[in-house]
C-alpha cells in the first residue's frame, strides 16, 4: 500500500460531527472514519488497561482477538450488502494522517508480505457476492490480528517510555495521555493538535478542583523511564506473534526465527525453548495455544513472512 499520498482527516470530537461533515461532502466515508477511530481508540486503551492494572506480566493476556471483539462490537451488525463499502473505508482509511491510519497501514503492509490475499485493487473491484464478501471478512479478521501486534508492541514501549501513563486509575491514565501529547505538541500534525486542545479543555472542566489533575502535568515533565532490557527481543516476539498464532509454531520454531534474524549469541531468553516460554508469558504476557510440531529445517511455515518483516528475504 502506497502512504506516499496521505489523506488528511479533520477532526472530529463527535458522530454528529462525522455526520455533518459526510452530509456537506456527500462522501459517508467520514461516518465509518469517526467509528474506525472509536475501535482503534478502544482497543489501545485496553491494552494500556491490561499493562495498568495488572503489575505481574504474568496476569496480562494479550493478543488474544481483542481487536476482532471490538470490530464486532462497532461493525458487527454490518450485513453484506454493507460490508463491501466499509471493506473501502477501511482501505481508505490506511491511507490517511494520524497513528490510527498508520496503525492501520503497517497492518495492511504485514499482510501484503504474507500473500494470502490477492492484491486490494482486486479485492476492492470485486462484484460483491457473497463468496467475495466473505473472502472480504477473512481479510479484516486477519487485519485485527496484526492490529493486536502492533497494538501491543506500543503500548508495551510507552510501558518503559513513560510509566506515568500507566497509573492504574483510569482517570489519571487518561490525563496522563493528555500530558505526553503535550510533551510532544511541537510533533502533532494540526489536526492532533486540535484534538489536543479540545481534550484538554474538556478534562480542565470534567476534573476542575480534582486532585488528579496534576497527573498531567507530571507526564508530560516526568523523565523517569522503566528499564526495557531485551527491546530488539521483545519487538520481534510481539509482531511475530500473529504468525505463530496461525501456523502453530512451538517455541523452538519462534526461536529458530529468531535466531536467524538476529544472529546474535545465544543468551537470556533465547537460550532454549522452555525459557522463551517462560519469558513470552511471564513479561510479555503472551501465550501459546495448541502444541504443534517443530519444523525440523528450522524453518516453519511462515518463516519467510518473518523475514520480510524484517527486510531480511
Amino acid at each position: 500500500m502506497d502512504r506516499g499520498k496521505l489523506e488528511r482527516l479533520p477532526f472530529m470530537k463527535t458522530p454528529e460531527d462525522a455526520l455533518a461533515l459526510s452530509q456537506r461532502s456527500r462522501d459517508n466515508f467520514y461516518v465509518t472514519a469517526y467509528r474506525i477511530e472509536c475501535w482503534l481508540g478502544n482497543l489501545v486503551c485496553n491494552a494500556v488497561a491490561d499493562y495498568a492494572e495488572k503489575k505481574s506480566a504474568g496476569d496480562r493476556r494479550l493478543q488474544i482477538g481483542e481487536a476482532r471483539r471490538i470490530f464486532g462490537e462497532v461493525f458487527g451488525h454490518a450485513t453484506n450488502s454493507e460490508f463491501p463499502a466499509l471493506f473501502r473505508n477501511l482501505t481508505r482509511f490506511a491511507q490517511v494522517q494520524g497513528p490510527y491510519g498508520w496503525a492501520v497501514g503497517q497492518a495492511y503492509g504485514a499482510m501484503s508480505k504474507e500473500a494470502d490475499f490477492p492484491p486490494l485493487r482486486r479485492l476492492l473491484s470485486r462484484d460483491g457476492s457473497r463468496a467475495d464478501i466473505q473472502f472480504q471478512r477473512r481479510f479484516v479478521n486477519r487485519l485485527c490480528d496484526w492490529l493486536d501486534a502492533i497494538t501491543h508492541w506500543r503500548a508495551h514501549k510507552r510501558y518503559h517510555l513513560s510509566p506515568a501513563s500507566f497509573d492504574r486509575d483510569a482517570d489519571k491514565r487518561e490525563l496522563a495521555a493528555i500530558g505526553w501529547q503535550q510533551r510532544h505538541f511541537s510533533k502533532l500534525d494540526r489536526d492532533s493538535k486540535t484534538s489536543w486542545e479540545w481534550h484538554h479543555s474538556l478534562a480542565a472542566q470534567r476534573f476542575e478542583n480534582s486532585e488528579k489533575w496534576p497527573m498531567i502535568g507530571i507526564a508530560m515533565s516526568s523523565q523517569t523511564t522503566r528499564y526495557h532490557a531485551y527491546p530488539v527481543l521483545d519487538e520481534l516476539v510481539i509482531y511475530f506473534w500473529p504468525l505463530v498464532k496461525k501456523h502453530n509454531w512451538t517455541y523452538r520454531d519462534l526461536l529458530n526465527v529468531i535466531w536467524a534474524i538476529t544472529a546474535q549469541p545465544k543468551r537470556y531468553a533465547c537460550r532454549h525453548e522452555q525459557e522463551l516460554a517462560a519469558y513470552c508469558n511471564n513479561v510479555l504476557g503472551l501465550r501459546k495455544e495448541g502444541t504443534g510440531r517443530t519444523s525440523r529445517d528450522g524453518k516453519p511455515s511462515g518463516w519467510q513472512v518473518a523475514m520480510r518483516l524484517c527486510r531480511r528475504h
